[in-house]
């Protein structure tokens, strides 16, 4: 999977955490519905890089000192197929603090602050 995405309103240098989640059910309040990380596989919580993780582990990004980030993000073991790995479908949640790579089983990463759902977008 490829995603160029980007945040806005974060904190100014705020460090906060990304994860795709098991559904997507985005509401317009903080208690965000999304289910836990994606993880068919069933892997311990790490970090993106780590060979055995989450299918859902999409590390942490930074916001400017104007409260934007911006992701560009490759990932091999999630998948835009219809398959047990596709994400489409399912959300994308911001969470509060950064993930730490290792507490089992969301990496301490705090609330969910924010919420996307994954899916195709039309053509223009």
């Amino acid at each position: 999977m490829i995603s160029q995405s980007g945040l806005r309103a974060l904190a100014c240098g705020a460090l906060v955490s990304l994860g795709a989640m098991s559904f997507a059910r985005a509401e317009s309040t903080y208690e965000i519905p999304a289910g836990a990380h994606f993880n068919p596989t069933n892997q311990p919580h790490a970090g993106p890089d780590a060979a055995a993780r989450h299918e859902g582990d999409m590390g942490n990004v930074e916001a400017d000192a104007s409260g934007n980030a911006k992701l560009d993000y490759v990932d091999h073991q999630i998948s835009l197929a219809n398959d047990a790995k596709s994400a489409i479908g399912r959300s994308v949640v911001v969470h509060a603090k950064p993930d730490d790579l290792k507490t089992q089983p969301s990496g301490d990463s705090g609330a969910r602050i924010a919420c996307g759902v994954i899916g195709w977008a039309k053509s223009q």
